[in-house]
């Protein structure tokens, strides 16, 4: 087989960051921030479309396809990797097509430095700059630069279908315990009061209908996002933002005010940042 190097060290790379990664999150939960980027689209079955079938072959595309040594590859990854650079808004990665355009007479000359300069490409550009906020929130961009050398060895040996068929299964893998988590969330039902607001909350599961009751006095909403409960008050703006961790979960929600009065929204706002349901969005 070809390049089996790339396996192997690639195997190495990934059961080493996860053995890091478990031992920071087990000793420093903390320090380890959430980097993953489930909470970039709101919509669930969207966003399992994305992942699940559009990642796989648009990213084996343009960042697999020149492994190949077919021509129509290059251009598309100049291009597609371009793209993915503006979309996710990480400029500064646009440096590397531009090395690969104006040194392809040399980088793709050597295989090493190409795998290295296209997985590194790979990884990072799953990643904002604002994500790495300390030395260990690095880590797990070393995830995605080790199966990206496995996808290049699959790729190599088994053709850009089966890199595709890979990185489907690798996807479903790490997301499988989110859509668990989502699905049996632990339903605990949560009462918060604050001067005439009564505000209700519980988890529930992530897959089913939406419903919900809205007046001047009350809002009642069954398996909606934190996101989606604020859309009830489209006037007032909550300078909040819900973190990653709970932008997917689903809850039923019962907001009341006990005299009958409009809802003060101040009140709500403060409610959501006191049951850490978000959190005050940064200028």
């Amino acid at each position: 087989m070809r390049e089996r190097k790339l396996l192997y060290v690639g195997m190495a790379i990934f059961a080493c960051t996860a053995i890091v990664y478990g031992l920071l999150f087990y000793h420093y939960p903390n320090l380890v921030k959430a980097t993953d980027k489930f909470g970039n689209l709101e919509n669930i079955y969207l966003f399992l479309v994305s992942t699940l079938l559009i990642a796989p072959i648009v990213e084996e595309l343009v960042f697999r396809g020149i492994f190949l040594g077919k021509k129509l590859f290059f251009p598309l990854f100049y291009m597609g990797s371009s793209f993915f650079c503006v979309v996710t808004e990480n400029y500064y990665l646009l440096i590397f097509p531009v090395l690969f355009l104006l040194f392809r007479g040399v980088i793709f000359k050597n295989f090493l430095v190409v795998s290295i300069l296209n997985t590194t490409l790979f990884a990072l550009v799953h990643y904002h700059v604002s994500d790495f906020t300390d030395l260990y929130s690095f880590v797990p961009v070393f995830f995605q630069f080790s199966l990206g050398l496995v996808l290049i060895w699959v790729t190599l040996n088994y053709g850009i279908k089966k890199s595709m068929v890979v990185h489907f299964i690798l996807n479903f893998a790490f997301l499988l315990p989110l859509l668990l988590a989502l699905q049996f969330p632990e339903k605990q039902f949560s009462l918060f009061n604050r001067n005439s607001i009564e505000f209700k909350l519980e988890k529930t599961s992530v897959f089913g209908a939406t419903a919900f009751y809205v007046s001047g006095s009350a809002v009642k909403a069954e398996r909606v996002t934190i996101n989606q409960f604020m859309d009830f008050f489209p006037n007032y703006d909550f300078k909040v933002i819900v973190p990653d961790s709970l932008r997917f979960y689903r809850y039923n929600f019962s907001l009341r005010d006990i005299n009958n009065q409009k809802i003060n929204t101040t009140d709500v706002r403060q409610i959501l940042l006191e049951s850490k349901l978000v959190e005050v969005k940064k200028d």
